[in-house]
């Protein structure tokens, strides 16, 4: 999700984060605490929610999964969007998930079309998210992962929630 930092920071209720560093903060929440504060951002005004993807694995199995687009930059097609790689183990009463995360979108650029006015074209890819982490999850609990750093200055936040469900 894309949020307003600022909104983000006075309109909800966080504890004190399990991790924080470089504009980024991680908190391991209950499954009930992590539904109550996904209500709480769906109701904010400035929420982008950038797609809700679902992936199945098991335990030892590696998994990965990619929400986005291709764009053409500089002659090269680059993938913007939203990708995961985990590899999820299950233990008694947690899960050791480790993953690599990136979030990345085209930044357009203004350009003056002949005979067409103005045509935006991508000119950059941003990356507003990238983390790479081994999280123990208590079984019933899940992860909420803001990141403050790549888009502080347009006062933006991302916001990332995992929450895994063992069967």
């Amino acid at each position: 999700m894309n949020l307003e930092g600022s909104t983000i920071r006075t309109n909800l209720s966080l504890s004190r984060a399990d991790y924080s560093g470089d504009g980024l903060q991680v908190w391991i929440l209950s499954d009930g605490e992590l539904q109550r504060l996904d209500q709480q951002i769906q109701k904010l005004p400035g929420t982008e929610p950038v797609s809700r993807p679902r992936i199945q694995t098991a335990s030892g199995v590696p998994a990965s999964f990619f929400v986005g687009q291709t764009v053409l930059l500089d002659g090269l097609n680059q993938a913007v969007g939203l990708s995961l790689q985990c590899l999820p183990r299950l233990h008694q009463d947690s899960i050791d998930f480790t993953s690599t995360l990136a979030f990345t979108e085209a930044v357009a650029e203004r350009t003056n079309a002949p005979g067409s006015g103005f045509a935006e074209t991508p000119a950059s890819i941003r990356t507003n998210l990238a983390v790479r982490s081994r999280v123990q999850i208590p079984k019933g609990s899940g992860v909420f992962i803001l990141s403050l750093g790549a888009r502080r200055s347009e006062d933006q936040a991302t916001a990332l929630m995992i929450s895994p469900t063992c069967q």
